[in-house]
């Protein structure tokens, strides 16, 4: 992999988006720092984001390192750059709404009962849970066995909620704070065949909790940070 060769390192803070078709001026807050990074984005786009803008790996190398093909790269690269560009645009919108479909509404009916049985019975066999900053349990059986199980014995009073954002659909966690309510952290969500396929919980993301509680006109929490080195 040459990693001798790729000591120089750009200014995190300075990063430029290295798409050709770019037309913005001033991308330079696409990259913050590592750990924004790293607990922004999902894992896989975190890492391609990392090694190829801030470490300056080429495209066809972080395919060889990740064992996958250059075209997954360059399509987690944009995603990723995208969702970076947004969060740095100011606060994204956030809404309450109705749930956008009968597995959403069982999903919320069950996390509001902590069922987590109901809820591991909504995940596909090949589900996956990126508790996004910490790891990915891929997975049904490994999901309810590992976090399904921590979260069912946590004493916090916790509700779940519909909405949006940033233009994704999201569920909402909030706790009791000062006699109402603040985010406790949000879950972005894909479906296929009527099941999860995957689910990311955002809870170790500062910055991305407090963007949302401040769109939502709420307070949010601020639990420990898990930092990458």
């Amino acid at each position: 992999m040459r990693r001798a060769e790729r000591t120089r390192r750009r200014d995190l803070a300075t990063i430029a988006d290295a798409s050709a078709s770019a037309t913005t001026s001033d991308p330079n807050d696409a990259v913050a720092d590592v750990d924004y990074v790293a607990t922004s984005l999902p894992a896989s786009q975190a890492a391609i984001v990392l090694l190829v803008d801030a470490f300056d790996f080429r495209i066809d190398e972080v395919a060889d390192m990740l064992d996958v093909t250059p075209n997954a790269v360059k399509g987690a690269l944009q995603r990723g750059r995208a969702s970076l560009r947004t969060f740095a645009d100011g606060p994204a919108p956030a809404v309450r709404r109705a749930p956008p479909s009968e597995l959403v509404s069982r999903f919320i009916d069950a996390f509001n009962r902590r069922d987590i049985e109901a809820i591991a019975s909504l995940h596909a066999v090949d589900s996956s849970a990126d508790i996004v900053g910490v790891g990915v349990l891929r997975g049904r059986a490994i999901i309810h066995d590992d976090a399904l199980s921590q979260w069912q014995v946590d004493p916090r009073p916790q509700r779940a909620e519909a909405g949006e954002f940033a233009g994704e659909p999201v569920v909402f966690v909030f706790e009791p704070a000062d006699g109402g309510e603040r985010l406790h952290r949000l879950d972005r969500y894909g479906e296929r065949d009527g099941a999860l396929h995957w689910v990311r919980t955002y809870y170790y993301t500062r910055e991305l909790i407090a963007e949302a509680g401040a769109a939502l006109g709420i307070g949010y929490a601020t639990h420990p940070r898990i930092t990458t080195g």
